[in-house]
């Protein structure tokens, strides 16, 4: 006899759905037609995917996205996926306790932090979750980097106490994607990223933009055109595009 929340268990894809709130993935979606026919990512875009991550191509299935993806959703869609019998027929919480936010963890991180950090892009098939960060005109930060791969390291802490009450396996990625391959990134296929005590890796993957060289931002300026954070005047500045990545506390696999 099966147990209860396996008999209930939807696609985790489902469960990630429930968190979607996000009005600009909302109004992409039914300005390019989603609800007549559901958008889809590119079998190019998958393939780039797969080849950075070094995992095989999904066959005969259904990929699903979602952008900016808070990582606090991504916790609440697991345990809800992980314990299906928490939701009825109408969707509706019929018993999810209060849980601590750090007392699950090792390292005592803050699984739930309450923030905005999110995930820029989020593709998920089958039992597969990855998480993709994207600057073309910006740089990867060290702190940025090393927050989010410890959050994922966390998360797939966490899971794993779930999967020993017997949640199905989930395999969580995250993919670094940006115009030029981070100096970081020369001569490996991945960066092991160390926190405090977790440990998380990181593919990159080419983010290809037209017109990379020609973008323009607005700033705010002196009356002698000088950049100023407090002036009265502004003008029209080619934007800057920032190529490293900070990478003092990252380690080459």
């Amino acid at each position: 006899m099966p147990r209860p929340q396996e008999s209930s268990r939807k696609p985790v894809q489902f469960y990630l759905d429930l968190f979607n709130r996000k009005e600009r993935n909302l109004l992409i979606r039914d300005a390019l037609g989603d609800r007549h026919s559901r958008l889809a990512v590119s079998d190019d875009y998958l393939r780039r995917i797969v080849t950075a991550l070094k995992i095989p191509m999904p066959s005969s299935c259904s990929i699903f996205w979602w952008t900016d993806y808070h990582i606090d959703w991504l916790v609440g869609a697991l345990t809800l996926f992980a314990e299906p019998y928490r939701l009825d027929e109408e969707r509706e919480l019929t018993a999810l306790d209060a849980r601590p936010t750090k007392s699950l963890l090792r390292n005592g991180g803050a699984l739930i932090s309450g923030s905005q950090e999110d995930a820029d892009l989020v593709v998920s098939y089958k039992n597969t979750i990855i998480l993709i960060e994207a600057k073309a005109f910006t740089s990867f930060t060290q702190k940025q980097v090393e927050s989010k791969a410890k959050r994922l390291a966390d998360i797939k802490q966490y899971y794993q106490t779930l999967q020993q009450k017997g949640a199905p396996e989930v395999e969580i990625h995250s993919i670094l994607t940006s115009p030029d391959k981070p100096p970081d990134f020369c001569g490996t296929e991945a960066l092991v990223v160390r926190g405090s005590t977790s440990i998380a890796k990181i593919a990159w993957m080419p983010l290809y933009v037209d017109n990379l060289q020609g973008k323009f931002r607005v700033t705010r300026c002196g009356a002698n055109g000088l950049r100023s954070s407090v002036g009265q005047y502004w003008r029209c500045v080619r934007a800057m595009r920032f190529k490293n990545l900070d990478s003092k506390s990252l380690e080459e696999t």
